[in-house]
């Protein structure tokens, strides 16, 4: 049978101020920026939108926004510490649509998406991280990227054949209408492992400000007038 050991220690209150406190963070251990300028993304609508872009005039973007990253994240071989880092960015993008005849768009949504490799150095830990909240991780670094808001810079429509019902001697070609989008998006792609820090202690971080119960009595604009005039709305 195993034996069962408990390890007693002297467990204190808070750490009072001006003394130390250790807390677990993220050491970037090595980062790349890009600029990526994606040309001929294909955009993909459902079938309802897909049929009023068979039909319809002209097509005009609106904007674009990431919506998801994927990432996966790999070993280098005969590379101690490196690791390939793929993310896989899921871009919404919102068009406009004019029909023939008619001078009132309709909005549309499609999703694009684009694959972005590179490596990095992510160090060598060689322990395994377990914890309380049902989560565990192997000894592979965390991959973040920050992203900035896609920009696109063309979006036009082209027809391509589909071949349906292929008979000899007969010509079943149809055409269909696709989406393309040249985007432009800013990127920083890092990778990270937790670390114990040791930091002074000043005080504690309680809020300061407490929370107004009940309507607010005061006059809208004696509030309106206090607030900061935004200069750099103005002069950016």
């Amino acid at each position: 049978m195993a034996e069962s050991r408990m390890i007693r220690t002297d467990c204190g209150g808070q750490t009072a101020p001006g003394r130390s406190a250790k807390i677990m963070a993220r050491q970037v251990l090595d980062a790349r920026r890009s600029r990526d300028c994606l040309e001929d993304l294909q955009v993909f609508f459902n079938e309802d939108d897909q049929a009023l872009i068979q039909s319809c005039a002209s097509i005009q973007a609106v904007d674009a926004r990431v919506e998801d990253v994927s990432f996966g994240i790999q070993p280098v071989p005969l590379n101690n510490g490196c690791f390939t880092v793929d993310c896989n960015f899921t871009i919404l993008v919102r068009c406009n649509v004019f029909m023939v005849g008619s001078e009132e768009p309709i909005e549309l949504t499609g999703r694009t998406s684009f694959l972005k490799r590179c490596i990095l150095f992510g160090g060598c830990g060689g322990v395994q991280t377990f914890s309380s909240d049902s989560t565990s991780s192997q000894d592979i670094p965390v991959a973040t990227v920050q992203v900035s808001q896609p920009v696109v810079l063309q979006l036009f429509i082209t027809d391509c054949p589909d071949k349906i019902n292929v008979q000899p001697g007969v010509d079943n070609t149809t055409s269909k209408r696709l989406v393309f989008a040249t985007i432009g998006v800013f990127s920083v792609i890092s990778l990270e492992r937790n670390i114990q820090l040791t930091i002074p202690v000043l005080r504690a971080g309680a809020p300061p400000r407490q929370c107004t119960i009940g309507e607010f009595t005061e006059d809208p604009c004696q509030l309106f007038r206090r607030a900061a005039f935004p200069a750099n709305k103005f002069c950016p």
